[in-house]
């Protein structure tokens, strides 16, 4: 039986990942009637917080929805001073969004889905630039009732 060959790279959202080695890979989900979720290492199942002296920069991500409601689903994500638990409605203090201005959800947030049936629904992989602080912990948040999936990639600098 022969080993599978090493992956030298991947591709997310347009983006090339070379230092697959030191790539952080962070997800969650949100679904029913919740609207939150911490984002956790796809390696391990931990919960994530950006190490202290360092920061996260996301550089990609890919997020998946199932519109359960006639209404649009939109996903955002962020980082805040504490921990928040996996499909959950709770956020806590200090949170700061990477795409809206906080008035959540905005218009300014990614629209994952249009109006649906309960239809299987994708959002291709995206390439953003996001840097997430030391001793943060990242999280995604959600329409309530359109269950929804986010992944992000990025490094540790």
């Amino acid at each position: 039986m022969s080993t599978p060959a090493k992956i030298e790279s991947l591709t997310i959202g347009g983006r090339i990942f070379t230092d697959l080695d030191n790539l952080i890979i962070i997800s969650g989900f949100h679904n029913g009637g919740n609207s939150t979720s911490g984002l956790f290492l796809q390696e391990d199942g931990t919960q994530y917080q950006v190490p202290v002296g360092k920061k996260l920069r996301i550089l990609a991500g890919v997020a998946l929805s199932i519109d359960t409601t006639p209404t649009a689903n939109q996903i955002d994500f962020g980082y805040l001073d504490a921990p928040v638990a996996l499909n959950t409605n709770v956020l806590g203090a200090g949170t700061v969004y990477c795409i809206s201005s906080g008035a959540y959800p905005a218009a300014t947030t990614m629209n994952v889905v249009a109006a649906g049936n309960g239809d299987f629904y994708t959002r291709s992989g995206f390439d953003i630039k996001f840097d997430m602080l030391a001793s943060k912990y990242p999280f995604m948040q959600g329409i309530p009732g359109a269950d929804a999936v986010l992944t992000l990639y990025g490094y540790e600098i």
